[in-house]
């Protein structure tokens, strides 16, 4: 939210820019959109996090930041209210899967990490496999909940 107004604009614009060929689709293949972009995100992140946990650090920070700056220029041009009925399903549902899965994916990266280090007392294949089991049960619920939330602000 504190982004300078010129990294807030260029942001709604690319945002805008990459959501406007849904703009005028039918309600189905805007949910198909929303929760395809929001499963991708959440298992490379959680995937990834065999990289040392590095990604699942990026993906929080950044999605922390894109939030914040489209937040505050929407405030700007739609007032408090409308931008806190656009981000309800973000604050409630997407958010929490997003940290779920960059939970499972720092721990992932801790066990690589020790395992580079030459520590192999841990699993790495049984933590994933509970990672993905946690993913199917949990996050990808959330993630369905929140695009039929957003699809349903985005056509009213």
């Amino acid at each position: 939210m504190l982004a300078p107004p010129s990294i807030r604009g260029g942001l709604t614009d690319a945002f805008m820019l990459a959501t406007e060929p849904y703009w005028n689709q039918a309600g189905g293949a805007v949910f198909l959109f929303i929760l395809m972009n929001n499963l991708i995100a959440t298992i490379l992140t959680l995937i990834l996090g065999v990289v040392f946990g590095i990604l699942p650090m990026v993906a929080v920070g950044f999605n922390g930041f894109l939030l914040g700056a489209l937040v505050r220029q929407g405030i700007g041009i739609a007032g408090y209210g409308q931008v806190a009925l656009k981000v309800l399903p973000h604050g409630v549902f997407e958010i929490p899967a997003l940290l779920l899965a960059a939970s499972y994916g720092l721990w992932i990266g801790m066990t690589a990490l020790q395992r580079a280090r030459g520590r192999r007392d841990h699993d790495i294949r049984g933590q994933v496999k509970h990672a993905l089991r946690r993913y199917a049960t949990i996050i990808i619920p959330l993630l369905v909940i929140a695009a039929a939330i957003e699809t349903a602000l985005v056509v009213m």
